[in-house]
């Protein structure tokens, strides 16, 4: 049910004509923005796999996200990304404006590239596996991660938009929420290895392993946020 709900707002979105405020303005704007988000995917059968094997079962949970947005007259750019449990996203998007003036919903609709990372829980590993030399005493986890392509809308509603200041120092307040359908069309495998170092110097070294079932190949994304632009 879920997962439909997220399908009709992606086509419902597409429909929405507006302009970025209802007073009529148009120029080019920058905004940076914090919200939530939440992953939709069908991970039953790697569920299945980890519940039977170490009693473990693993679904996304609500995260943060993050984005950065360039809105011209017509076009829309931008980057996003996104941390939950036990996911991450990252991604650049680029789309058009589909507006008309004095809408009460400006809606942008993108296509993206970006990367899906999934981890296993905690005592999840390859079966009968006998770890290297360099591995022994690590802390070793699986991560999968794969590239995707999406389409996604971006919407912005105007009735909590305003604004404070005047010319180069205005700054606008902007919120409203996003939905997309992605697909990773590359195959990839999970891979099983431990972090060496921390923080921005951290490496995952890892090394392929099979026999494990993946999540599957599409999943959907949606979301509010919260931001301010320029």
């Amino acid at each position: 049910m879920k997962l439909s709900l997220t399908v009709f707002c992606v086509f419902l979105t597409t429909g929405c004509f507006a302009q970025l405020n209802a007073d009529g303005f148009s120029n080019n704007m920058f905004i940076v923005s914090l919200g939530v988000d939440k992953p939709f995917i069908n991970n039953k059968a790697f569920n299945n796999w980890s519940q039977l094997n170490y009693n473990n079962h693993q679904n996304c949970t609500v995260g943060g996200t993050f984005n950065l947005d360039a809105i011209t007259r017509h076009y829309n750019f931008g980057m996003s990304a996104a941390i939950g449990n036990p996911y991450a996203l990252a991604g650049i998007y680029a789309g058009r404006r589909l507006t008309a003036p004095q809408s009460a919903i400006s809606s942008f609709l993108n296509l993206q590239l970006g990367l899906f990372a999934f981890h296993g829980a905690n005592g999840d590993g390859p079966l009968n596996y006998t770890p290297t030399a360099d591995e022994a005493g690590k802390k070793l986890y699986l991560e999968y991660s794969a590239l995707y392509i999406g389409l996604s809308s971006r919407n912005y509603v105007n009735k909590f938009h305003f604004s404070t200041g005047k010319g180069k120092n205005k700054i606008s307040f902007n919120s409203g929420f996003f939905c997309s359908i992605n697909v990773e069309p590359w195959e990839s495998d999970w891979r099983y290895g431990y972090n060496k170092a921390s923080g921005r110097y951290s490496h995952f070294i890892s090394n392929r392993v099979y026999g494990i079932p993946k999540p599957n190949q599409l999943f959907f994304e949606t979301g509010i946020f919260m931001g301010l632009g320029n």
